[in-house]
């Protein structure tokens, strides 16, 4: 009997190292998927740069943390918190459309409460935070930070959907991104389109240790599968551009004296080693952008005396240095900037001094001229 009862732990022992190690080759395979490229932009016209702010709810005192998409008509939309201050009760997400035939913003409108989010959700939630638009085929997607109680630490992200017209978004899914207390997790930067017709979206956790993550979404918007793309803790905001064969990815550290990091992928689920650049980043947000197979950063600088007040375009010189090219604007704080790409503009928009959004337009005659 006790013969026997070795043979089974042993079997056990086996047919569960015979898992891990089948797990462990899976995860090294090549996905049957790859990271889309982003479109060529047309270098044709004159070079053109406008600036512009997005008008915000009459109720608003603060707006912060916007986000931009291109929709298929040419005209935009950005989104964004507003309220009295980040993390304030009355925070709800506000949006504008953006006519491209006259070049002008919308007045503000309301997308998303916390009260609507609650309800839908069937949960508490006290605030709202990040808001993320991704247009995929024919919806707009909307992923929102939601928290229930204490602070971001403690934050849940919700997906939404909504037709192109009208604009009106429907409660899809809580994301399930741990078996535990499924708390801490957050997003900030647009995802990347892939071959099979979904997209990985760039998230991060902040409870404890800071570290980046990736979440695999299929055609449908469901979500797939969970990645880490590396071992690195404080972290934060993950920022995915194509880059080559596959993709690079720039992070916001959770510090205020580390280097700047780079890391690229054999596959969208094989990352290599990441890398430090000349840059520092200052716990301040980013967004890593490829115009026509070159790379640039949107960026605050390295000098913590003007932490925020400056906004950059910087361009990736070598594989891990950058040159600034440009002061975009100058404030008191200029940040949180996200990006948007259409055949003819680049499209940008950010924070400014937490009291309104800023929207800034130019196109590649424009930037070649930064180069000259």
């Amino acid at each position: 009997m006790e013969h026997s009862r070795n043979r089974l732990k042993h079997t056990a022992f086996f047919v569960g190292l015979f898992i891990v190690l089948f797990l462990m080759i899976m995860k090294r395979q090549t996905p049957p998927y790859a990271f889309l490229h982003n479109q060529t932009l047309s270098t044709e016209s004159p070079p053109y740069f406008t600036q512009l702010t997005i008008p915000k709810p009459n109720d608003a005192l603060s707006v912060h943390a916007s986000a931009l998409i291109s929709l298929p008509n040419d005209n935009l939309l950005s989104a964004y918190f507003s309220g009295t201050k980040e993390g304030a009760r009355d925070v709800k997400i506000s949006t504008n459309l953006f006519d491209s035939k006259i070049n002008r913003w919308s007045e503000a409108f309301v997308i998303l409460t916390k009260e609507e989010l609650s309800y839908y959700s069937h949960e508490y939630i006290k605030k709202l935070g990040n808001p993320l638009l991704f247009l995929h085929d024919d919806k707009i997607l909307l992923f929102v930070v939601g928290v229930s109680m204490g602070g971001w630490a403690t934050s849940k992200i919700y997906q939404l959907e909504s037709a192109l017209e009208p604009i009106h978004f429907k409660f899809v899914r809580k994301l399930s991104l741990s078996p535990f207390l499924n708390l801490s997790h957050l997003i900030r930067n647009k995802p990347l389109n892939t071959t099979d017709g979904g997209f990985m979206l760039p998230l991060y956790h902040e409870l404890a240790t800071q570290y980046p993550l990736l979440l695999k979404f299929d055609k449908h918007n469901n979500p797939r599968e969970l990645l880490r793309p590396n071992a690195l803790n404080h972290q934060l905001q993950p920022s995915l551009t194509p880059f080559k064969d596959c993709a690079l990815m720039a992070f916001r550290n959770h510090s205020l004296k580390d280097s700047l990091m780079l890391e690229t992928c054999k596959t969208p689920t094989a990352w290599q080693k990441p890398m430090l650049t000349n840059l520092k980043n200052l716990n301040d947000a980013l967004n890593l952008i490829n115009l026509n197979k070159e790379l640039y950063l949107i960026h605050n600088p390295s000098d913590l005396s003007l932490r925020r007040k400056e906004l950059l375009l910087s361009k990736l010189e070598n594989s891990n240095s950058f040159k600034t090219l440009k002061i975009l604007d100058k404030a008191d704080e200029v940040s949180y900037p996200s990006y948007s790409l259409n055949p003819y503009f680049i499209d940008i928009v950010y924070t400014y001094n937490r009291s309104h959004i800023k929207h800034i337009r130019f196109n590649m005659a424009y930037l070649k001229s930064l180069l000259k």
